[in-house]
């Protein structure tokens, strides 16, 4: 009888002992997926563009098949601040009334295959600030940087040549070499195609001037990629999409 009773008193520790562990377990498989979790909009509010930048994510090619657009949009949005406070200037704020907007655009221009700010497909969001006012933000004044960027790491687009494989499966889409090395083209980071965006919008005098102005506050930002990336001959690109707002109205 007393063996017995020191079975169960063993058994129940042991049983205590492999609740806790489990607990524990538990816990870290639920820490170590935080960073697999899109990157939200509480996420802008809390992270600096110094902490963004050491993501091991952000740091990764592209997958141009299942893209973290969430992550692009705040590499882009990212790459802008660290281009203010490079520059002396204040860094934006962010804003989900402004990442509606940009969305808005993004997908449209995407979808419609038309690059510019105004959207004749959609004459309730004709405009910047229609589409803008549209999503409920109010600023007294608003701007747009738009970006078609070669989501390849290439230094001359005319560079490169496409070419499809020799078997069935390979047929069904191209792959892009170097015209020198004869390589395949690498994809560009998250990191570097935020960083990438900033250097096209600076060869533009107007998103130059939108990029160091001291009337805008906020900023948002989004990105559209292709559908079939790998369809055409053409290199693919990421369409930008980025609204800024001044003087916010109340």
């Amino acid at each position: 009888m007393r063996n017995f009773r020191n079975i169960l008193v063993v058994s129940f520790i042991l049983l205590f002992f492999l609740a806790i562990t489990g607990q524990a377990i538990g816990h870290l498989k639920i820490n170590s997926s935080a960073s697999s979790l899109p990157f939200n909009d509480k996420q802008y509010e809390k992270t600096t563009w110094q902490e963004f930048y050491k993501l091991d994510e952000v740091n990764k090619p592209i997958d141009l098949l299942n893209p973290d657009y969430d992550l692009l949009a705040a590499a882009v949005f990212y790459a802008t601040n660290e281009y203010r406070e490079s520059k002396n200037l204040p860094q934006f704020k962010y804003s989900r009334d402004l990442r509606d907007a940009a969305d808005n655009q993004a997908r449209e221009m995407n979808d419609s295959s038309f690059f510019g700010h105004n959207n004749r497909k959609d004459t309730a969001n004709y405009t910047p600030r229609q589409r803008i006012k549209n999503t409920g933000g109010r600023y007294f004044i608003i701007a747009e940087n738009l970006g078609r960027i070669i989501l390849h790491k290439i230094n001359n687009p005319k560079d490169y040549y496409a070419m499809k494989g020799e078997n069935i499966v390979s047929q069904t889409e191209y792959k892009y070499f170097d015209k020198k090395i004869k390589e395949e083209l690498p994809i560009e980071t998250y990191l570097e195609f935020g960083k990438k965006t900033i250097k096209q919008w600076l060869e533009n005098k107007e998103y130059n001037a939108n990029l160091h102005s001291l009337h805008f506050s906020h900023l948002a930002c989004s990105v559209a990629l292709p559908r079939q990336p790998f369809k055409y001959k053409k290199l693919p690109l990421g369409l930008v999409s980025a609204t800024f707002g001044g003087y916010k109205l109340n």
